[in-house]
């Protein structure tokens, strides 16, 4: 019997793991934190969004063609973004005519994409209607109506 005694007296405590689960469930905790967070800030409808357009190459002339930008926000208000611009104007802005005469009178290096929001649609049929009538390229980009919009050199708007 003594000897049972001294056994247990010489054997090593067991191995505690409690400080291996306090590191664990903090690092846990802060991740939870991290993409509460992320949750949070998207539903927030916190999304700029950049235009970039393909610039195109033209084999039989190796010429780049640039994109001017014009946003539809519904309304007769618009976003232009050209050459490094952007501003807010309504529809029967005169720059909107002399934005599509001078895309007219260089169609071969530029061409207009028309972004769209759901507001905006009726604005865009107009737009369309004038840009096609001028007989230039154009391209549209529906768009959320939640999204910021930044136009390449543009200013965010």
């Amino acid at each position: 019997m003594a000897r049972i005694v001294a056994n247990r007296r010489m054997s090593k405590p067991p191995v505690s793991l409690f400080s291996f689960l306090d590191i664990l469930g903090g690092t846990v905790g802060v991740l939870v934190l991290i993409i509460s967070v992320l949750i949070s800030q998207m539903r927030s409808g916190y999304q700029i969004i950049e235009l970039i357009a393909k610039e195109e190459t033209l084999t039989f002339q190796e010429q780049t063609r640039t994109a001017s930008y014009i946003i539809c926000n519904g309304s007769n208000l618009i976003e232009i973004h050209d050459g490094g611009e952007s501003f807010q104007t309504d529809l029967e802005d005169p720059r909107v005519d002399s934005l599509i005469n001078s895309i007219q009178a260089s169609k071969r290096s530029r061409y207009l994409i028309i972004g769209v929001r759901p507001e905006g649609f009726s604005d865009f049929e107009a737009l369309r209607e004038r840009a096609e009538n001028a007989g230039i390229d154009i391209g549209y980009e529906p768009l959320h109506e939640d999204w910021r919009i930044r136009a390449p050199g543009g200013a965010l708007l």
